[in-house]
């Protein structure tokens, strides 16, 4: 498992919410939030700023692995709203990125704060088989 932080795409029909409890460093309360974890399944690509001819030069690889994504971009506007929609007291869409919220102030979580949490959850309720996974209908590509 590992944790994606730079600009890629991502290309993927299988994902999970992962609920965190963590102190908020806006506001000192601890705060139920969650982050999202992406099977092995997806598929990677190069940075979501390049043209969308070169899905067609350069195919996605496999990812092979679990990743957390720590913030969504780009073209995710129907997923974005779905996940806002549906976990409302726990991300927030803000400067073009959804992103996990603090129930308390609202501020967003930075990934420092989220990421061990998000991870050692994933494996404790993975183990435990208590994911809630989501899968969409057909495949989307994210920004990461």
């Amino acid at each position: 498992m590992f944790s994606m932080t730079h600009s890629r795409s991502l290309l993927t029909k299988e994902w999970y919410k992962v609920p965190i409890c963590v102190d908020c460093p806006s506001c000192g309360a601890q705060t139920r939030s969650a982050g999202i974890v992406v099977g092995p399944s997806s598929l990677i690509g190069d940075p979501a700023d390049s043209a969308e001819n070169d899905i067609l030069t350069r195919p996605p690889a496999s990812m092979d692995g679990f990743a957390l994504v720590e913030t969504l971009s780009g073209r995710t506007q129907n997923i974005e709203r779905f996940v806002v929609n549906r976990f409302h007291s726990m991300f927030a869409f803000r400067n073009d990125c959804l992103v996990p919220i603090c129930e308390h102030c609202t501020e967003g979580l930075p990934s420092p704060t989220i990421r061990s949490s998000v991870m050692n959850g994933f494996v404790r309720l993975g183990q435990r088989r208590l994911l809630e996974r989501a899968v969409f209908r057909r495949q989307h590509i994210l920004s990461f």
